[in-house]
């Protein structure tokens, strides 16, 4: 059975080549597998329980009656051992191999006709170069892939998506803050951090010179939350200040991404949206300023606040916006991203960073002429990463929380 992420009627797909040029697919199997399979993607399916990926990502769901489920790549045969698992095969012919849950076993053949295998469990990834008789380890990208729990195909199927990618998404141990706006019931005077780091970096919502806290609103869905700020240096206070410190006592500074969705006012000219620092300490910023979304980070010699490494691309007025900010000391770069797509990179960034015992706030700490003035517009969903993330992973943040198709 084959249904398109257009949401046209199912149909039976006979056993035969597929070639996906846009968008998903999703494949169901008479014995309860499914297999997801994501644009550009070429494959032929198979009517023994096998699907050969010639090149693109599948991601197969496979029940305990079904194991044995196989793919063949150009470079490896891959066997479910009854679990969830990726398979990704690139312009090179090499398969990139990762296991959600369960475990699977790759397979190749040496030179000399001798067969090599691996059995990977949940949390493992491996590479498998084409024409070499390896499976080397690899780094998990649980970001790389489309899991078949975020498509649906409902009227609300963006939120519905989202919603599973975000629960996905806090299994990711580089993900130290995650704010996902939904607990104005909950906690009405807090933010929570969903990520595995707990109430250690809960927020605090404080009151700015207007005597007023930010307020809960409609995020970018109507079932979900986000918050209002209206000027006048409302914050949210972040806790665990140790653990959003990235400068390592003067050493090389660990990396970091910081990414938020934002509605600003289509007026606003400048505001401080997400920094850690105080007046002469400042560490890391992302903010507007003229018109421009702006990232920065503080060299450990800058004079005065606001000097520094800056990355900046002007804003499209109107809607939520996906903004990033990554940051990778081992290349000396600066990166920012803007609705999935890199708009802005700077090369010369300091690989230390000036150390701060200040917290890290969402808004601005306080007024004066030292400091940008408030975000005036809404934040939603704002996550912290101690590791540079990908362009393709940045891209995979974008297209999870849109409102789009």
């Amino acid at each position: 059975m084959l249904r398109t992420r257009d949401c046209s009627p199912a149909r039976t797909l006979a056993p035969g080549p597929l070639f996906l040029k846009a968008g998903l697919a999703e494949l169901r199997y008479g014995n309860g597998v499914t297999v997801l399979v994501e644009a550009p993607a070429r494959l032929t399916v198979r009517a023994a329980n096998t699907i050969d990926l010639a090149y693109g990502k599948i991601v197969a769901v496979v029940p305990s009656n079904a194991r044995g489920f196989s793919v063949q790549t150009p470079s490896a045969h891959v066997v479910d051992l009854g679990t969830e698992f990726g398979v990704e095969v690139s312009d090179d012919r090499s398969t990139h191999l990762e296991v959600f849950r369960g475990s699977v076993r790759a397979e190749i053949i040496s030179s000399g006709g001798n067969p090599i295998s691996q059995t990977l469990v949940a949390d493992q990834a491996a590479r498998i170069p084409a024409g070499e008789a390896k499976i080397d380890p690899a780094d998990r990208a649980p970001l790389r892939f489309v899991r078949p729990a975020e498509v649906t195909f409902t009227a609300n199927a963006a939120y519905e998506r989202w919603r599973a990618f975000s629960a996905a998404l806090r299994s990711d141990s580089s993900l130290i803050a995650y704010y996902t706006f939904d607990n104005a019931q909950e906690a009405p005077d807090l933010l929570l951090n969903r990520s595995a780091a707990g109430h250690e970096l809960d927020g605090v919502l404080e009151v700015g010179d207007a005597q007023a806290r930010p307020s809960w609103t409609t995020g970018r869905w109507e079932q979900k939350g986000a918050l209002a700020f209206s000027g006048a240096t409302q914050r949210v206070t972040l806790g665990g200040k140790s653990r959003l410190d990235f400068s390592r006592e003067g050493q090389t500074a660990a990396p970091f991404t910081i990414a938020a969705w934002l509605e600003g006012e289509p007026n606003q000219r400048d505001g401080s949206i997400v920094c850690r620092g105080d007046e002469r300490k400042e560490q890391y910023a992302v903010g507007l300023r003229y018109g421009t979304f702006r990232g920065w980070i503080r060299e450990v010699n800058s004079p005065a606040w606001g000097d520094g490494v800056i990355v900046q691309s002007r804003v499209a007025p109107g809607g939520w916006q996906h903004v990033v900010e990554v940051y990778d000391p081992s290349k000396g770069s600066l990166s920012f991203y803007v609705n999935g797509q890199r708009v802005a990179e700077n090369l010369a960034a300091p690989r230390a960073l000036l150390a701060s015992s200040a917290a890290t706030v969402i808004g601005s700490r306080r007024s004066g002429p030292r400091f940008l003035p408030a975000f005036v517009g809404k934040v939603d969903e704002l996550a912290i990463f101690n590791r540079p993330l990908s362009a393709e992973e940045i891209n995979r943040l974008y297209q999870a929380g849109t409102r789009g198709p």
